[in-house]
Formats: structure tokens, C-alpha cells, sequence
């Protein structure tokens, strides 16, 4: 989320009973950096794939906005704007590292997920049949 600070912020001015001084709240709300350094891409690697929720479909990397997933050129923009400052090469190698160590998500070869038992199961699950599965399905071809 790009404005969070200013989320929490409000939050902690106009929700809470008793707001947190500021030296606490600058812990809460702190931006975790990533440390680039020489020689470790793989644990650079791990942390911006849970930083930026990187998933694997289609043989393709995808990071987590906020909204929905990009990949492509935003991906490697995500990528890059967390490494500002290092070299063409080693953004490469971490891109490379989240590549090999990134499960594939694959879809269900009927589309069906069992949800369970209730309305909302059975709304969820028509829904899913009748828009994701078609989509899904499309998806799968791109698998073959």
C-alpha cells in the first residue's frame, strides 16, 4: 500500500482511545528495509518474496501491488525500486533466485474448489464456476 503511513496515522489520531506517542508509532509503521549486499541475493530474494507476494503462474513471476498482481515490466520495476541503488546484475540475480525458489501455482484440472457447506460456500462456488472456471481453464492452456 503506497499511503500507508498516512492510514495509520489516522488511525492512531482519530480512532484510537489513546493514541501512541510518536517514538511508538514510528516502530509500528516502519518500512522494513531490505539490506542489498554482496553475495546474498538468496536471503534478498526471500524477503522481497514475501515482501511484495510473489507468486508463480504460467511460468511467470507476478508481484502483489496492493490492488492485483503485475508482472512483466512492473515486476521488474517492484524489484528495482527495492534495490535502488544496486547494479543491473545483482537485480538480475535476485529475480533469477525468486524464480528458481518460487513454487508454481497451478489450477485445478475441473476449476472446482470444495468450499464447504453454506451459503456463502455455495455462492463462492457457483461464482466460481460460472466466471473463474472458464478463465481457469483458459489459463491452463497456456500451462500445456
Amino acid at each position: 500500500m503506497k499511503n500507508h503511513k498516512a492510514i495509520l496515522r489516522f488511525i492512531n489520531d482519530q480512532i484510537f482511545a489513546e493514541p501512541l506517542d510518536d517514538k511508538e508509532f514510528n516502530t509500528v509503521s516502519r518500512d522494513e528495509k531490505i539490506k542489498a549486499e554482496k553475495n546474498n541475493q538468496y536471503e534478498v530474494a526471500m524477503q522481497l518474496k514475501k515482501k511484495l507476494k510473489i507468486v508463480k503462474f504460467c511460468d511467470r513471476l507476478y508481484s502483489y501491488d496492493g490492488v492485483h498482481y503485475q508482472d512483466g515490466i512492473y515486476f521488474k520495476h517492484d524489484i528495482a525500486i527495492e534495490l535502488a541503488g544496486q547494479n543491473t546484475r545483482y537485480i538480475e540475480e535476485v529475480i533469477k533466485q525468486i524464480d528458481i525458489h518460487t513454487s508454481p501455482i497451478v489450477a485445478p484440472s475441473n476449476g472446482i474448489y470444495v468450499m464447504g457447506i453454506g451459503p456463502i460456500s455455495i455462492i463462492w462456488n457457483l461464482l466460481h464456476t460460472l466466471l473463474i472456471f472458464p478463465i481457469i481453464r483458459m489459463l491452463n492452456q497456456c500451462q500445456s
